[in-house]
């Protein structure tokens, strides 16, 4: 036993301290019985004589060769042939049973329940029909079990023989948002059925709606701004309603404007001819707009008289002689004349008379309030910036028609020239004007018929007095910013 320690040890590379002679002499290793000499057996990995008395070479008693003792040819400790140890001849370990667990009768089927009995038999049996098997999908429908399987009862966008919905397709489906698509189609097919209020046609798919066709005839009569007519198909009737009642219609052409009654467009006129009533130096033309569809379809273009056109307006304080004075580019207005037949002698602007109107009525002409007081100018460029503080003189009054010459129809202003200038040669000159204005030389500015002299944008006296005034009269309109200029040499 010791001298088989020390070989085994030696040859598994234990290092014992013993003479060599041991060690070479004892050592024989062997994995086979071919690794050993002639008439000797491998056993336990040393080459020996074989066990006393057996029958086989393989060192036990059972009489095989197979190295074990239960009396067969195999490498295993039972009696059969198969190779296994459990004990029956079918080559595998589970002694005759079909799955050893419940995954080992997995099916691959939802609706059944997999069991693996205790005898080793695999069992599907399927759930009870209508059991919900959801696969997670929205567009296939809800999933139920029935005989085992799992499959959809429907689909929740097979709606495409939905008659209401002949321009829809209902299939689409949109599994991202769980919703159908319904996607137009058929697109300017013929839709739906022949209505009476589509002229007995049918309709035609357009994006997603069957709407009218294009080449239908409307069976009821023509709209109108006062009236309308309701079509019905179920009754194949056309009703007729009265619309825009008290509104403004327009029959024949767009300068016949009416209004609404009871369904008819009545009282036409030209909507322009009142635009300036009460005014015989305006008129209106009603011209047509270029689209009759607008509202309203014309425009007024007046007609604005020019300045000296006589007018015979009720209510002057002058029976004769009325004129339109032009108060700007767009209006124009009659005013009294230049003789007013109730004037004092001599005149004086400032105070009111009594006079005879058109048609034999007393009135009284206005006064001027509040009067105009001379505003007093420099020597050099004096800056007239607001002109409206300066320009009070009675309106249209015209005190150049006492000067034989020019007559601005505007409003006027009343300023004294510097002391220095008395007995002097003056020049008076209107500058930076965008108008040409009238310069007027008066001794009274109170009296028209005092009018020495006058002159467009400038006018030289050859001699000053002391109460002499120059009155600035504007063109018709309102009065403007300007420099005045005075110099005397």
């Amino acid at each position: 036993m010791f001298d088989k320690a020390i070989k085994k040890s030696l040859c598994s590379g234990v290092i014992w301290f013993i003479p060599l002679f041991l060690i070479v002499a004892g050592c024989s290793e062997c994995k086979t019985s071919a690794d050993c000499p002639a008439g000797k057996i491998c056993v336990s990995g040393d080459c020996s004589n074989g066990g006393s008395g057996s029958l086989d070479i393989d060192g036990d008693t059972d009489g095989d060769t197979d190295g074990d003792t239960d009396g067969d040819t195999d490498s295993d400790t039972d009696s059969d042939s198969d190779g296994d140890t459990d004990g029956d001849t079918d080559g595998d370990s589970d002694g005759g049973m079909s799955c050893n667990n419940d995954v080992d009768c997995d099916d691959g089927k939802i609706c059944t329940v997999d069991d693996c009995t205790p005898e080793g038999v695999c069992s599907n049996v399927s759930v009870p029909d209508t059991t919900p098997c959801p696969d997670g999908l929205w567009c296939n429908g809800n999933e139920q079990c029935k005989d085992g399987n799992c499959i959809s009862s429907s689909t929740p966008c097979n709606n495409d023989d939905d008659p209401s919905t002949p321009c829809i397709d209902e299939n689409g489906c949109d599994e991202d948002n769980d919703k159908c698509d319904n996607l137009p189609t058929n697109e300017n097919n013929p839709c739906g059925e022949a209505l009476f209020c589509w002229g007995d046609k049918r309709g035609v798919c357009k994006k997603g709606s069957c709407e009218a066709p294009p080449d239908y005839t409307d069976p009821c009569p023509a709209k109108t701004e006062c009236k309308y007519y309701n079509c019905y198909n179920d009754t194949a009737q056309c009703i007729p309603a009265d619309s825009n009642e008290g509104g403004k219609c327009y029959k024949g052409t767009a300068c016949e404007e009416g209004t609404c009654q009871s369904g008819l467009c009545s009282s036409q006129k030209d909507p322009c001819m009142d635009q300036h009533s009460g005014n015989p130096c305006m008129d209106s033309n009603c011209v047509a707009k270029p689209d009759l569809n607008e509202r309203p379809p014309y425009i007024c273009d007046d007609i604005v008289s020019a300045n000296e056109t006589s007018c015979n307006l009720p209510g002057l304080c002058d029976g004769s002689g009325a004129y339109c004075y032009k108060a700007g580019a767009a209006s124009s207005i009659c005013i009294d004349g230049e003789v007013r037949p109730c004037h004092e002698t001599p005149y004086n602007i400032f105070t009111a008379e009594t006079c005879t109107m058109t048609g034999g009525s007393t009135t009284n002409c206005k006064a001027l309030s509040p009067a105009p007081e001379p505003i007093n100018i420099s020597i050099g460029v004096n800056n007239i910036s607001n002109p409206f503080s300066y320009f009070v003189t009675r309106e249209y009054y015209s005190y150049g028609s006492f000067c034989s010459g020019l007559d601005y129809r505007g409003k006027e202003a009343v300023f004294n020239l510097p002391t220095t200038c008395t007995g002097k040669q003056a020049t008076i000159t209107v500058s930076n004007a965008a108008t040409d204005m009238l310069v007027l030389h008066l001794t009274n500015y109170k009296d028209p018929s005092t009018c020495q002299a006058q002159g467009t944008n400038t006018l030289t006296v050859a001699n000053w007095n002391a109460n002499d005034k120059i009155i600035i009269e504007t063109d018709p309109g309102d009065p403007i910013i300007f420099d005045l200029i005075v110099t005397c040499p």
